[in-house]
């Protein structure tokens, strides 16, 4: 499991500044909350995540989970009724309030996210059970090493990405060495290619074949 602190001291001795002389650990560690927060918008495998929710009679919105930042970009909630699933259709809002009824109730058959919050048309005619599927926020880790010895799952299952991206924004913002900035983008491309299609193979819809 790597660390924070592990992922700093790795990002330290690829920039050859083991003792953080030419850049300080405060950048290191800044540089790589950078690249977590850049990168947590991406969907994969390890920072999607889903709960259950209940959408309440005569509501039209519905507390979200702490942890969450973005629904996913499609099928991100569903509502069970009499035993079947329904996709609830995600809108922007400009098209959610063109539809605007507040007379309507029924079940919730579309949804925005807007300041804060999903709200649902038409306003729920009873208490629904629902799903939802969403990015994960990250908190970013304090930068005066007393989080050293804690993680996330950017760090565990996308430690390589993260690496890459610090090293080529260390590389070009503070040491302003274009050619190892390059060679550190072009392998976060290469990483984030690998992280991509394991995402795929996990995610995505299939068959499972069993022989007998």
């Amino acid at each position: 499991m790597a660390t924070f602190g592990a992922v700093k001291t790795a990002v330290s001795r690829r920039l050859l500044d083991d003792s953080n002389t030419a850049v300080t650990a405060v950048e290191v560690a800044t540089a790589i909350n950078d690249a977590i927060d850049t990168w947590k918008h991406k969907r994969f495998w390890f920072n999607t995540a889903d709960a259950d929710l209940t959408i309440e009679e005569g509501s039209t919105e519905v507390d979200l989970p702490t942890d969450f930042l973005t629904p996913i970009p499609r099928n991100a909630l569903t509502i069970i009724e009499n035993g079947e699933t329904f996709m609830v259709t995600k809108v922007s809002p400009v098209i959610f309030d063109s539809f605007s009824n507040t007379a309507a109730t029924g079940r919730p058959k579309r949804f925005c996210y807007r300041e804060g919050a999903l709200e649902f048309q038409p306003a729920a005619d009873r208490d629904y059970a629902g799903k939802l599927y969403y990015l994960k926020e990250y908190t970013a880790f304090a930068t005066d090493a007393t989080q050293d010895s804690t993680t996330n799952d950017f760090l565990t299952e996308g430690r390589n990405l993260v690496q890459n991206e610090a090293l080529a924004n260390l590389h070009g913002e503070l040491r302003q060495d274009e050619k190892m900035e390059d060679r550190y983008i072009k392998r976060r491309d290469a990483e984030y290619d690998t992280l991509l299609g394991r995402t795929n193979m996990l995610l995505k819809t299939g068959t499972l074949t069993v022989e007998q």
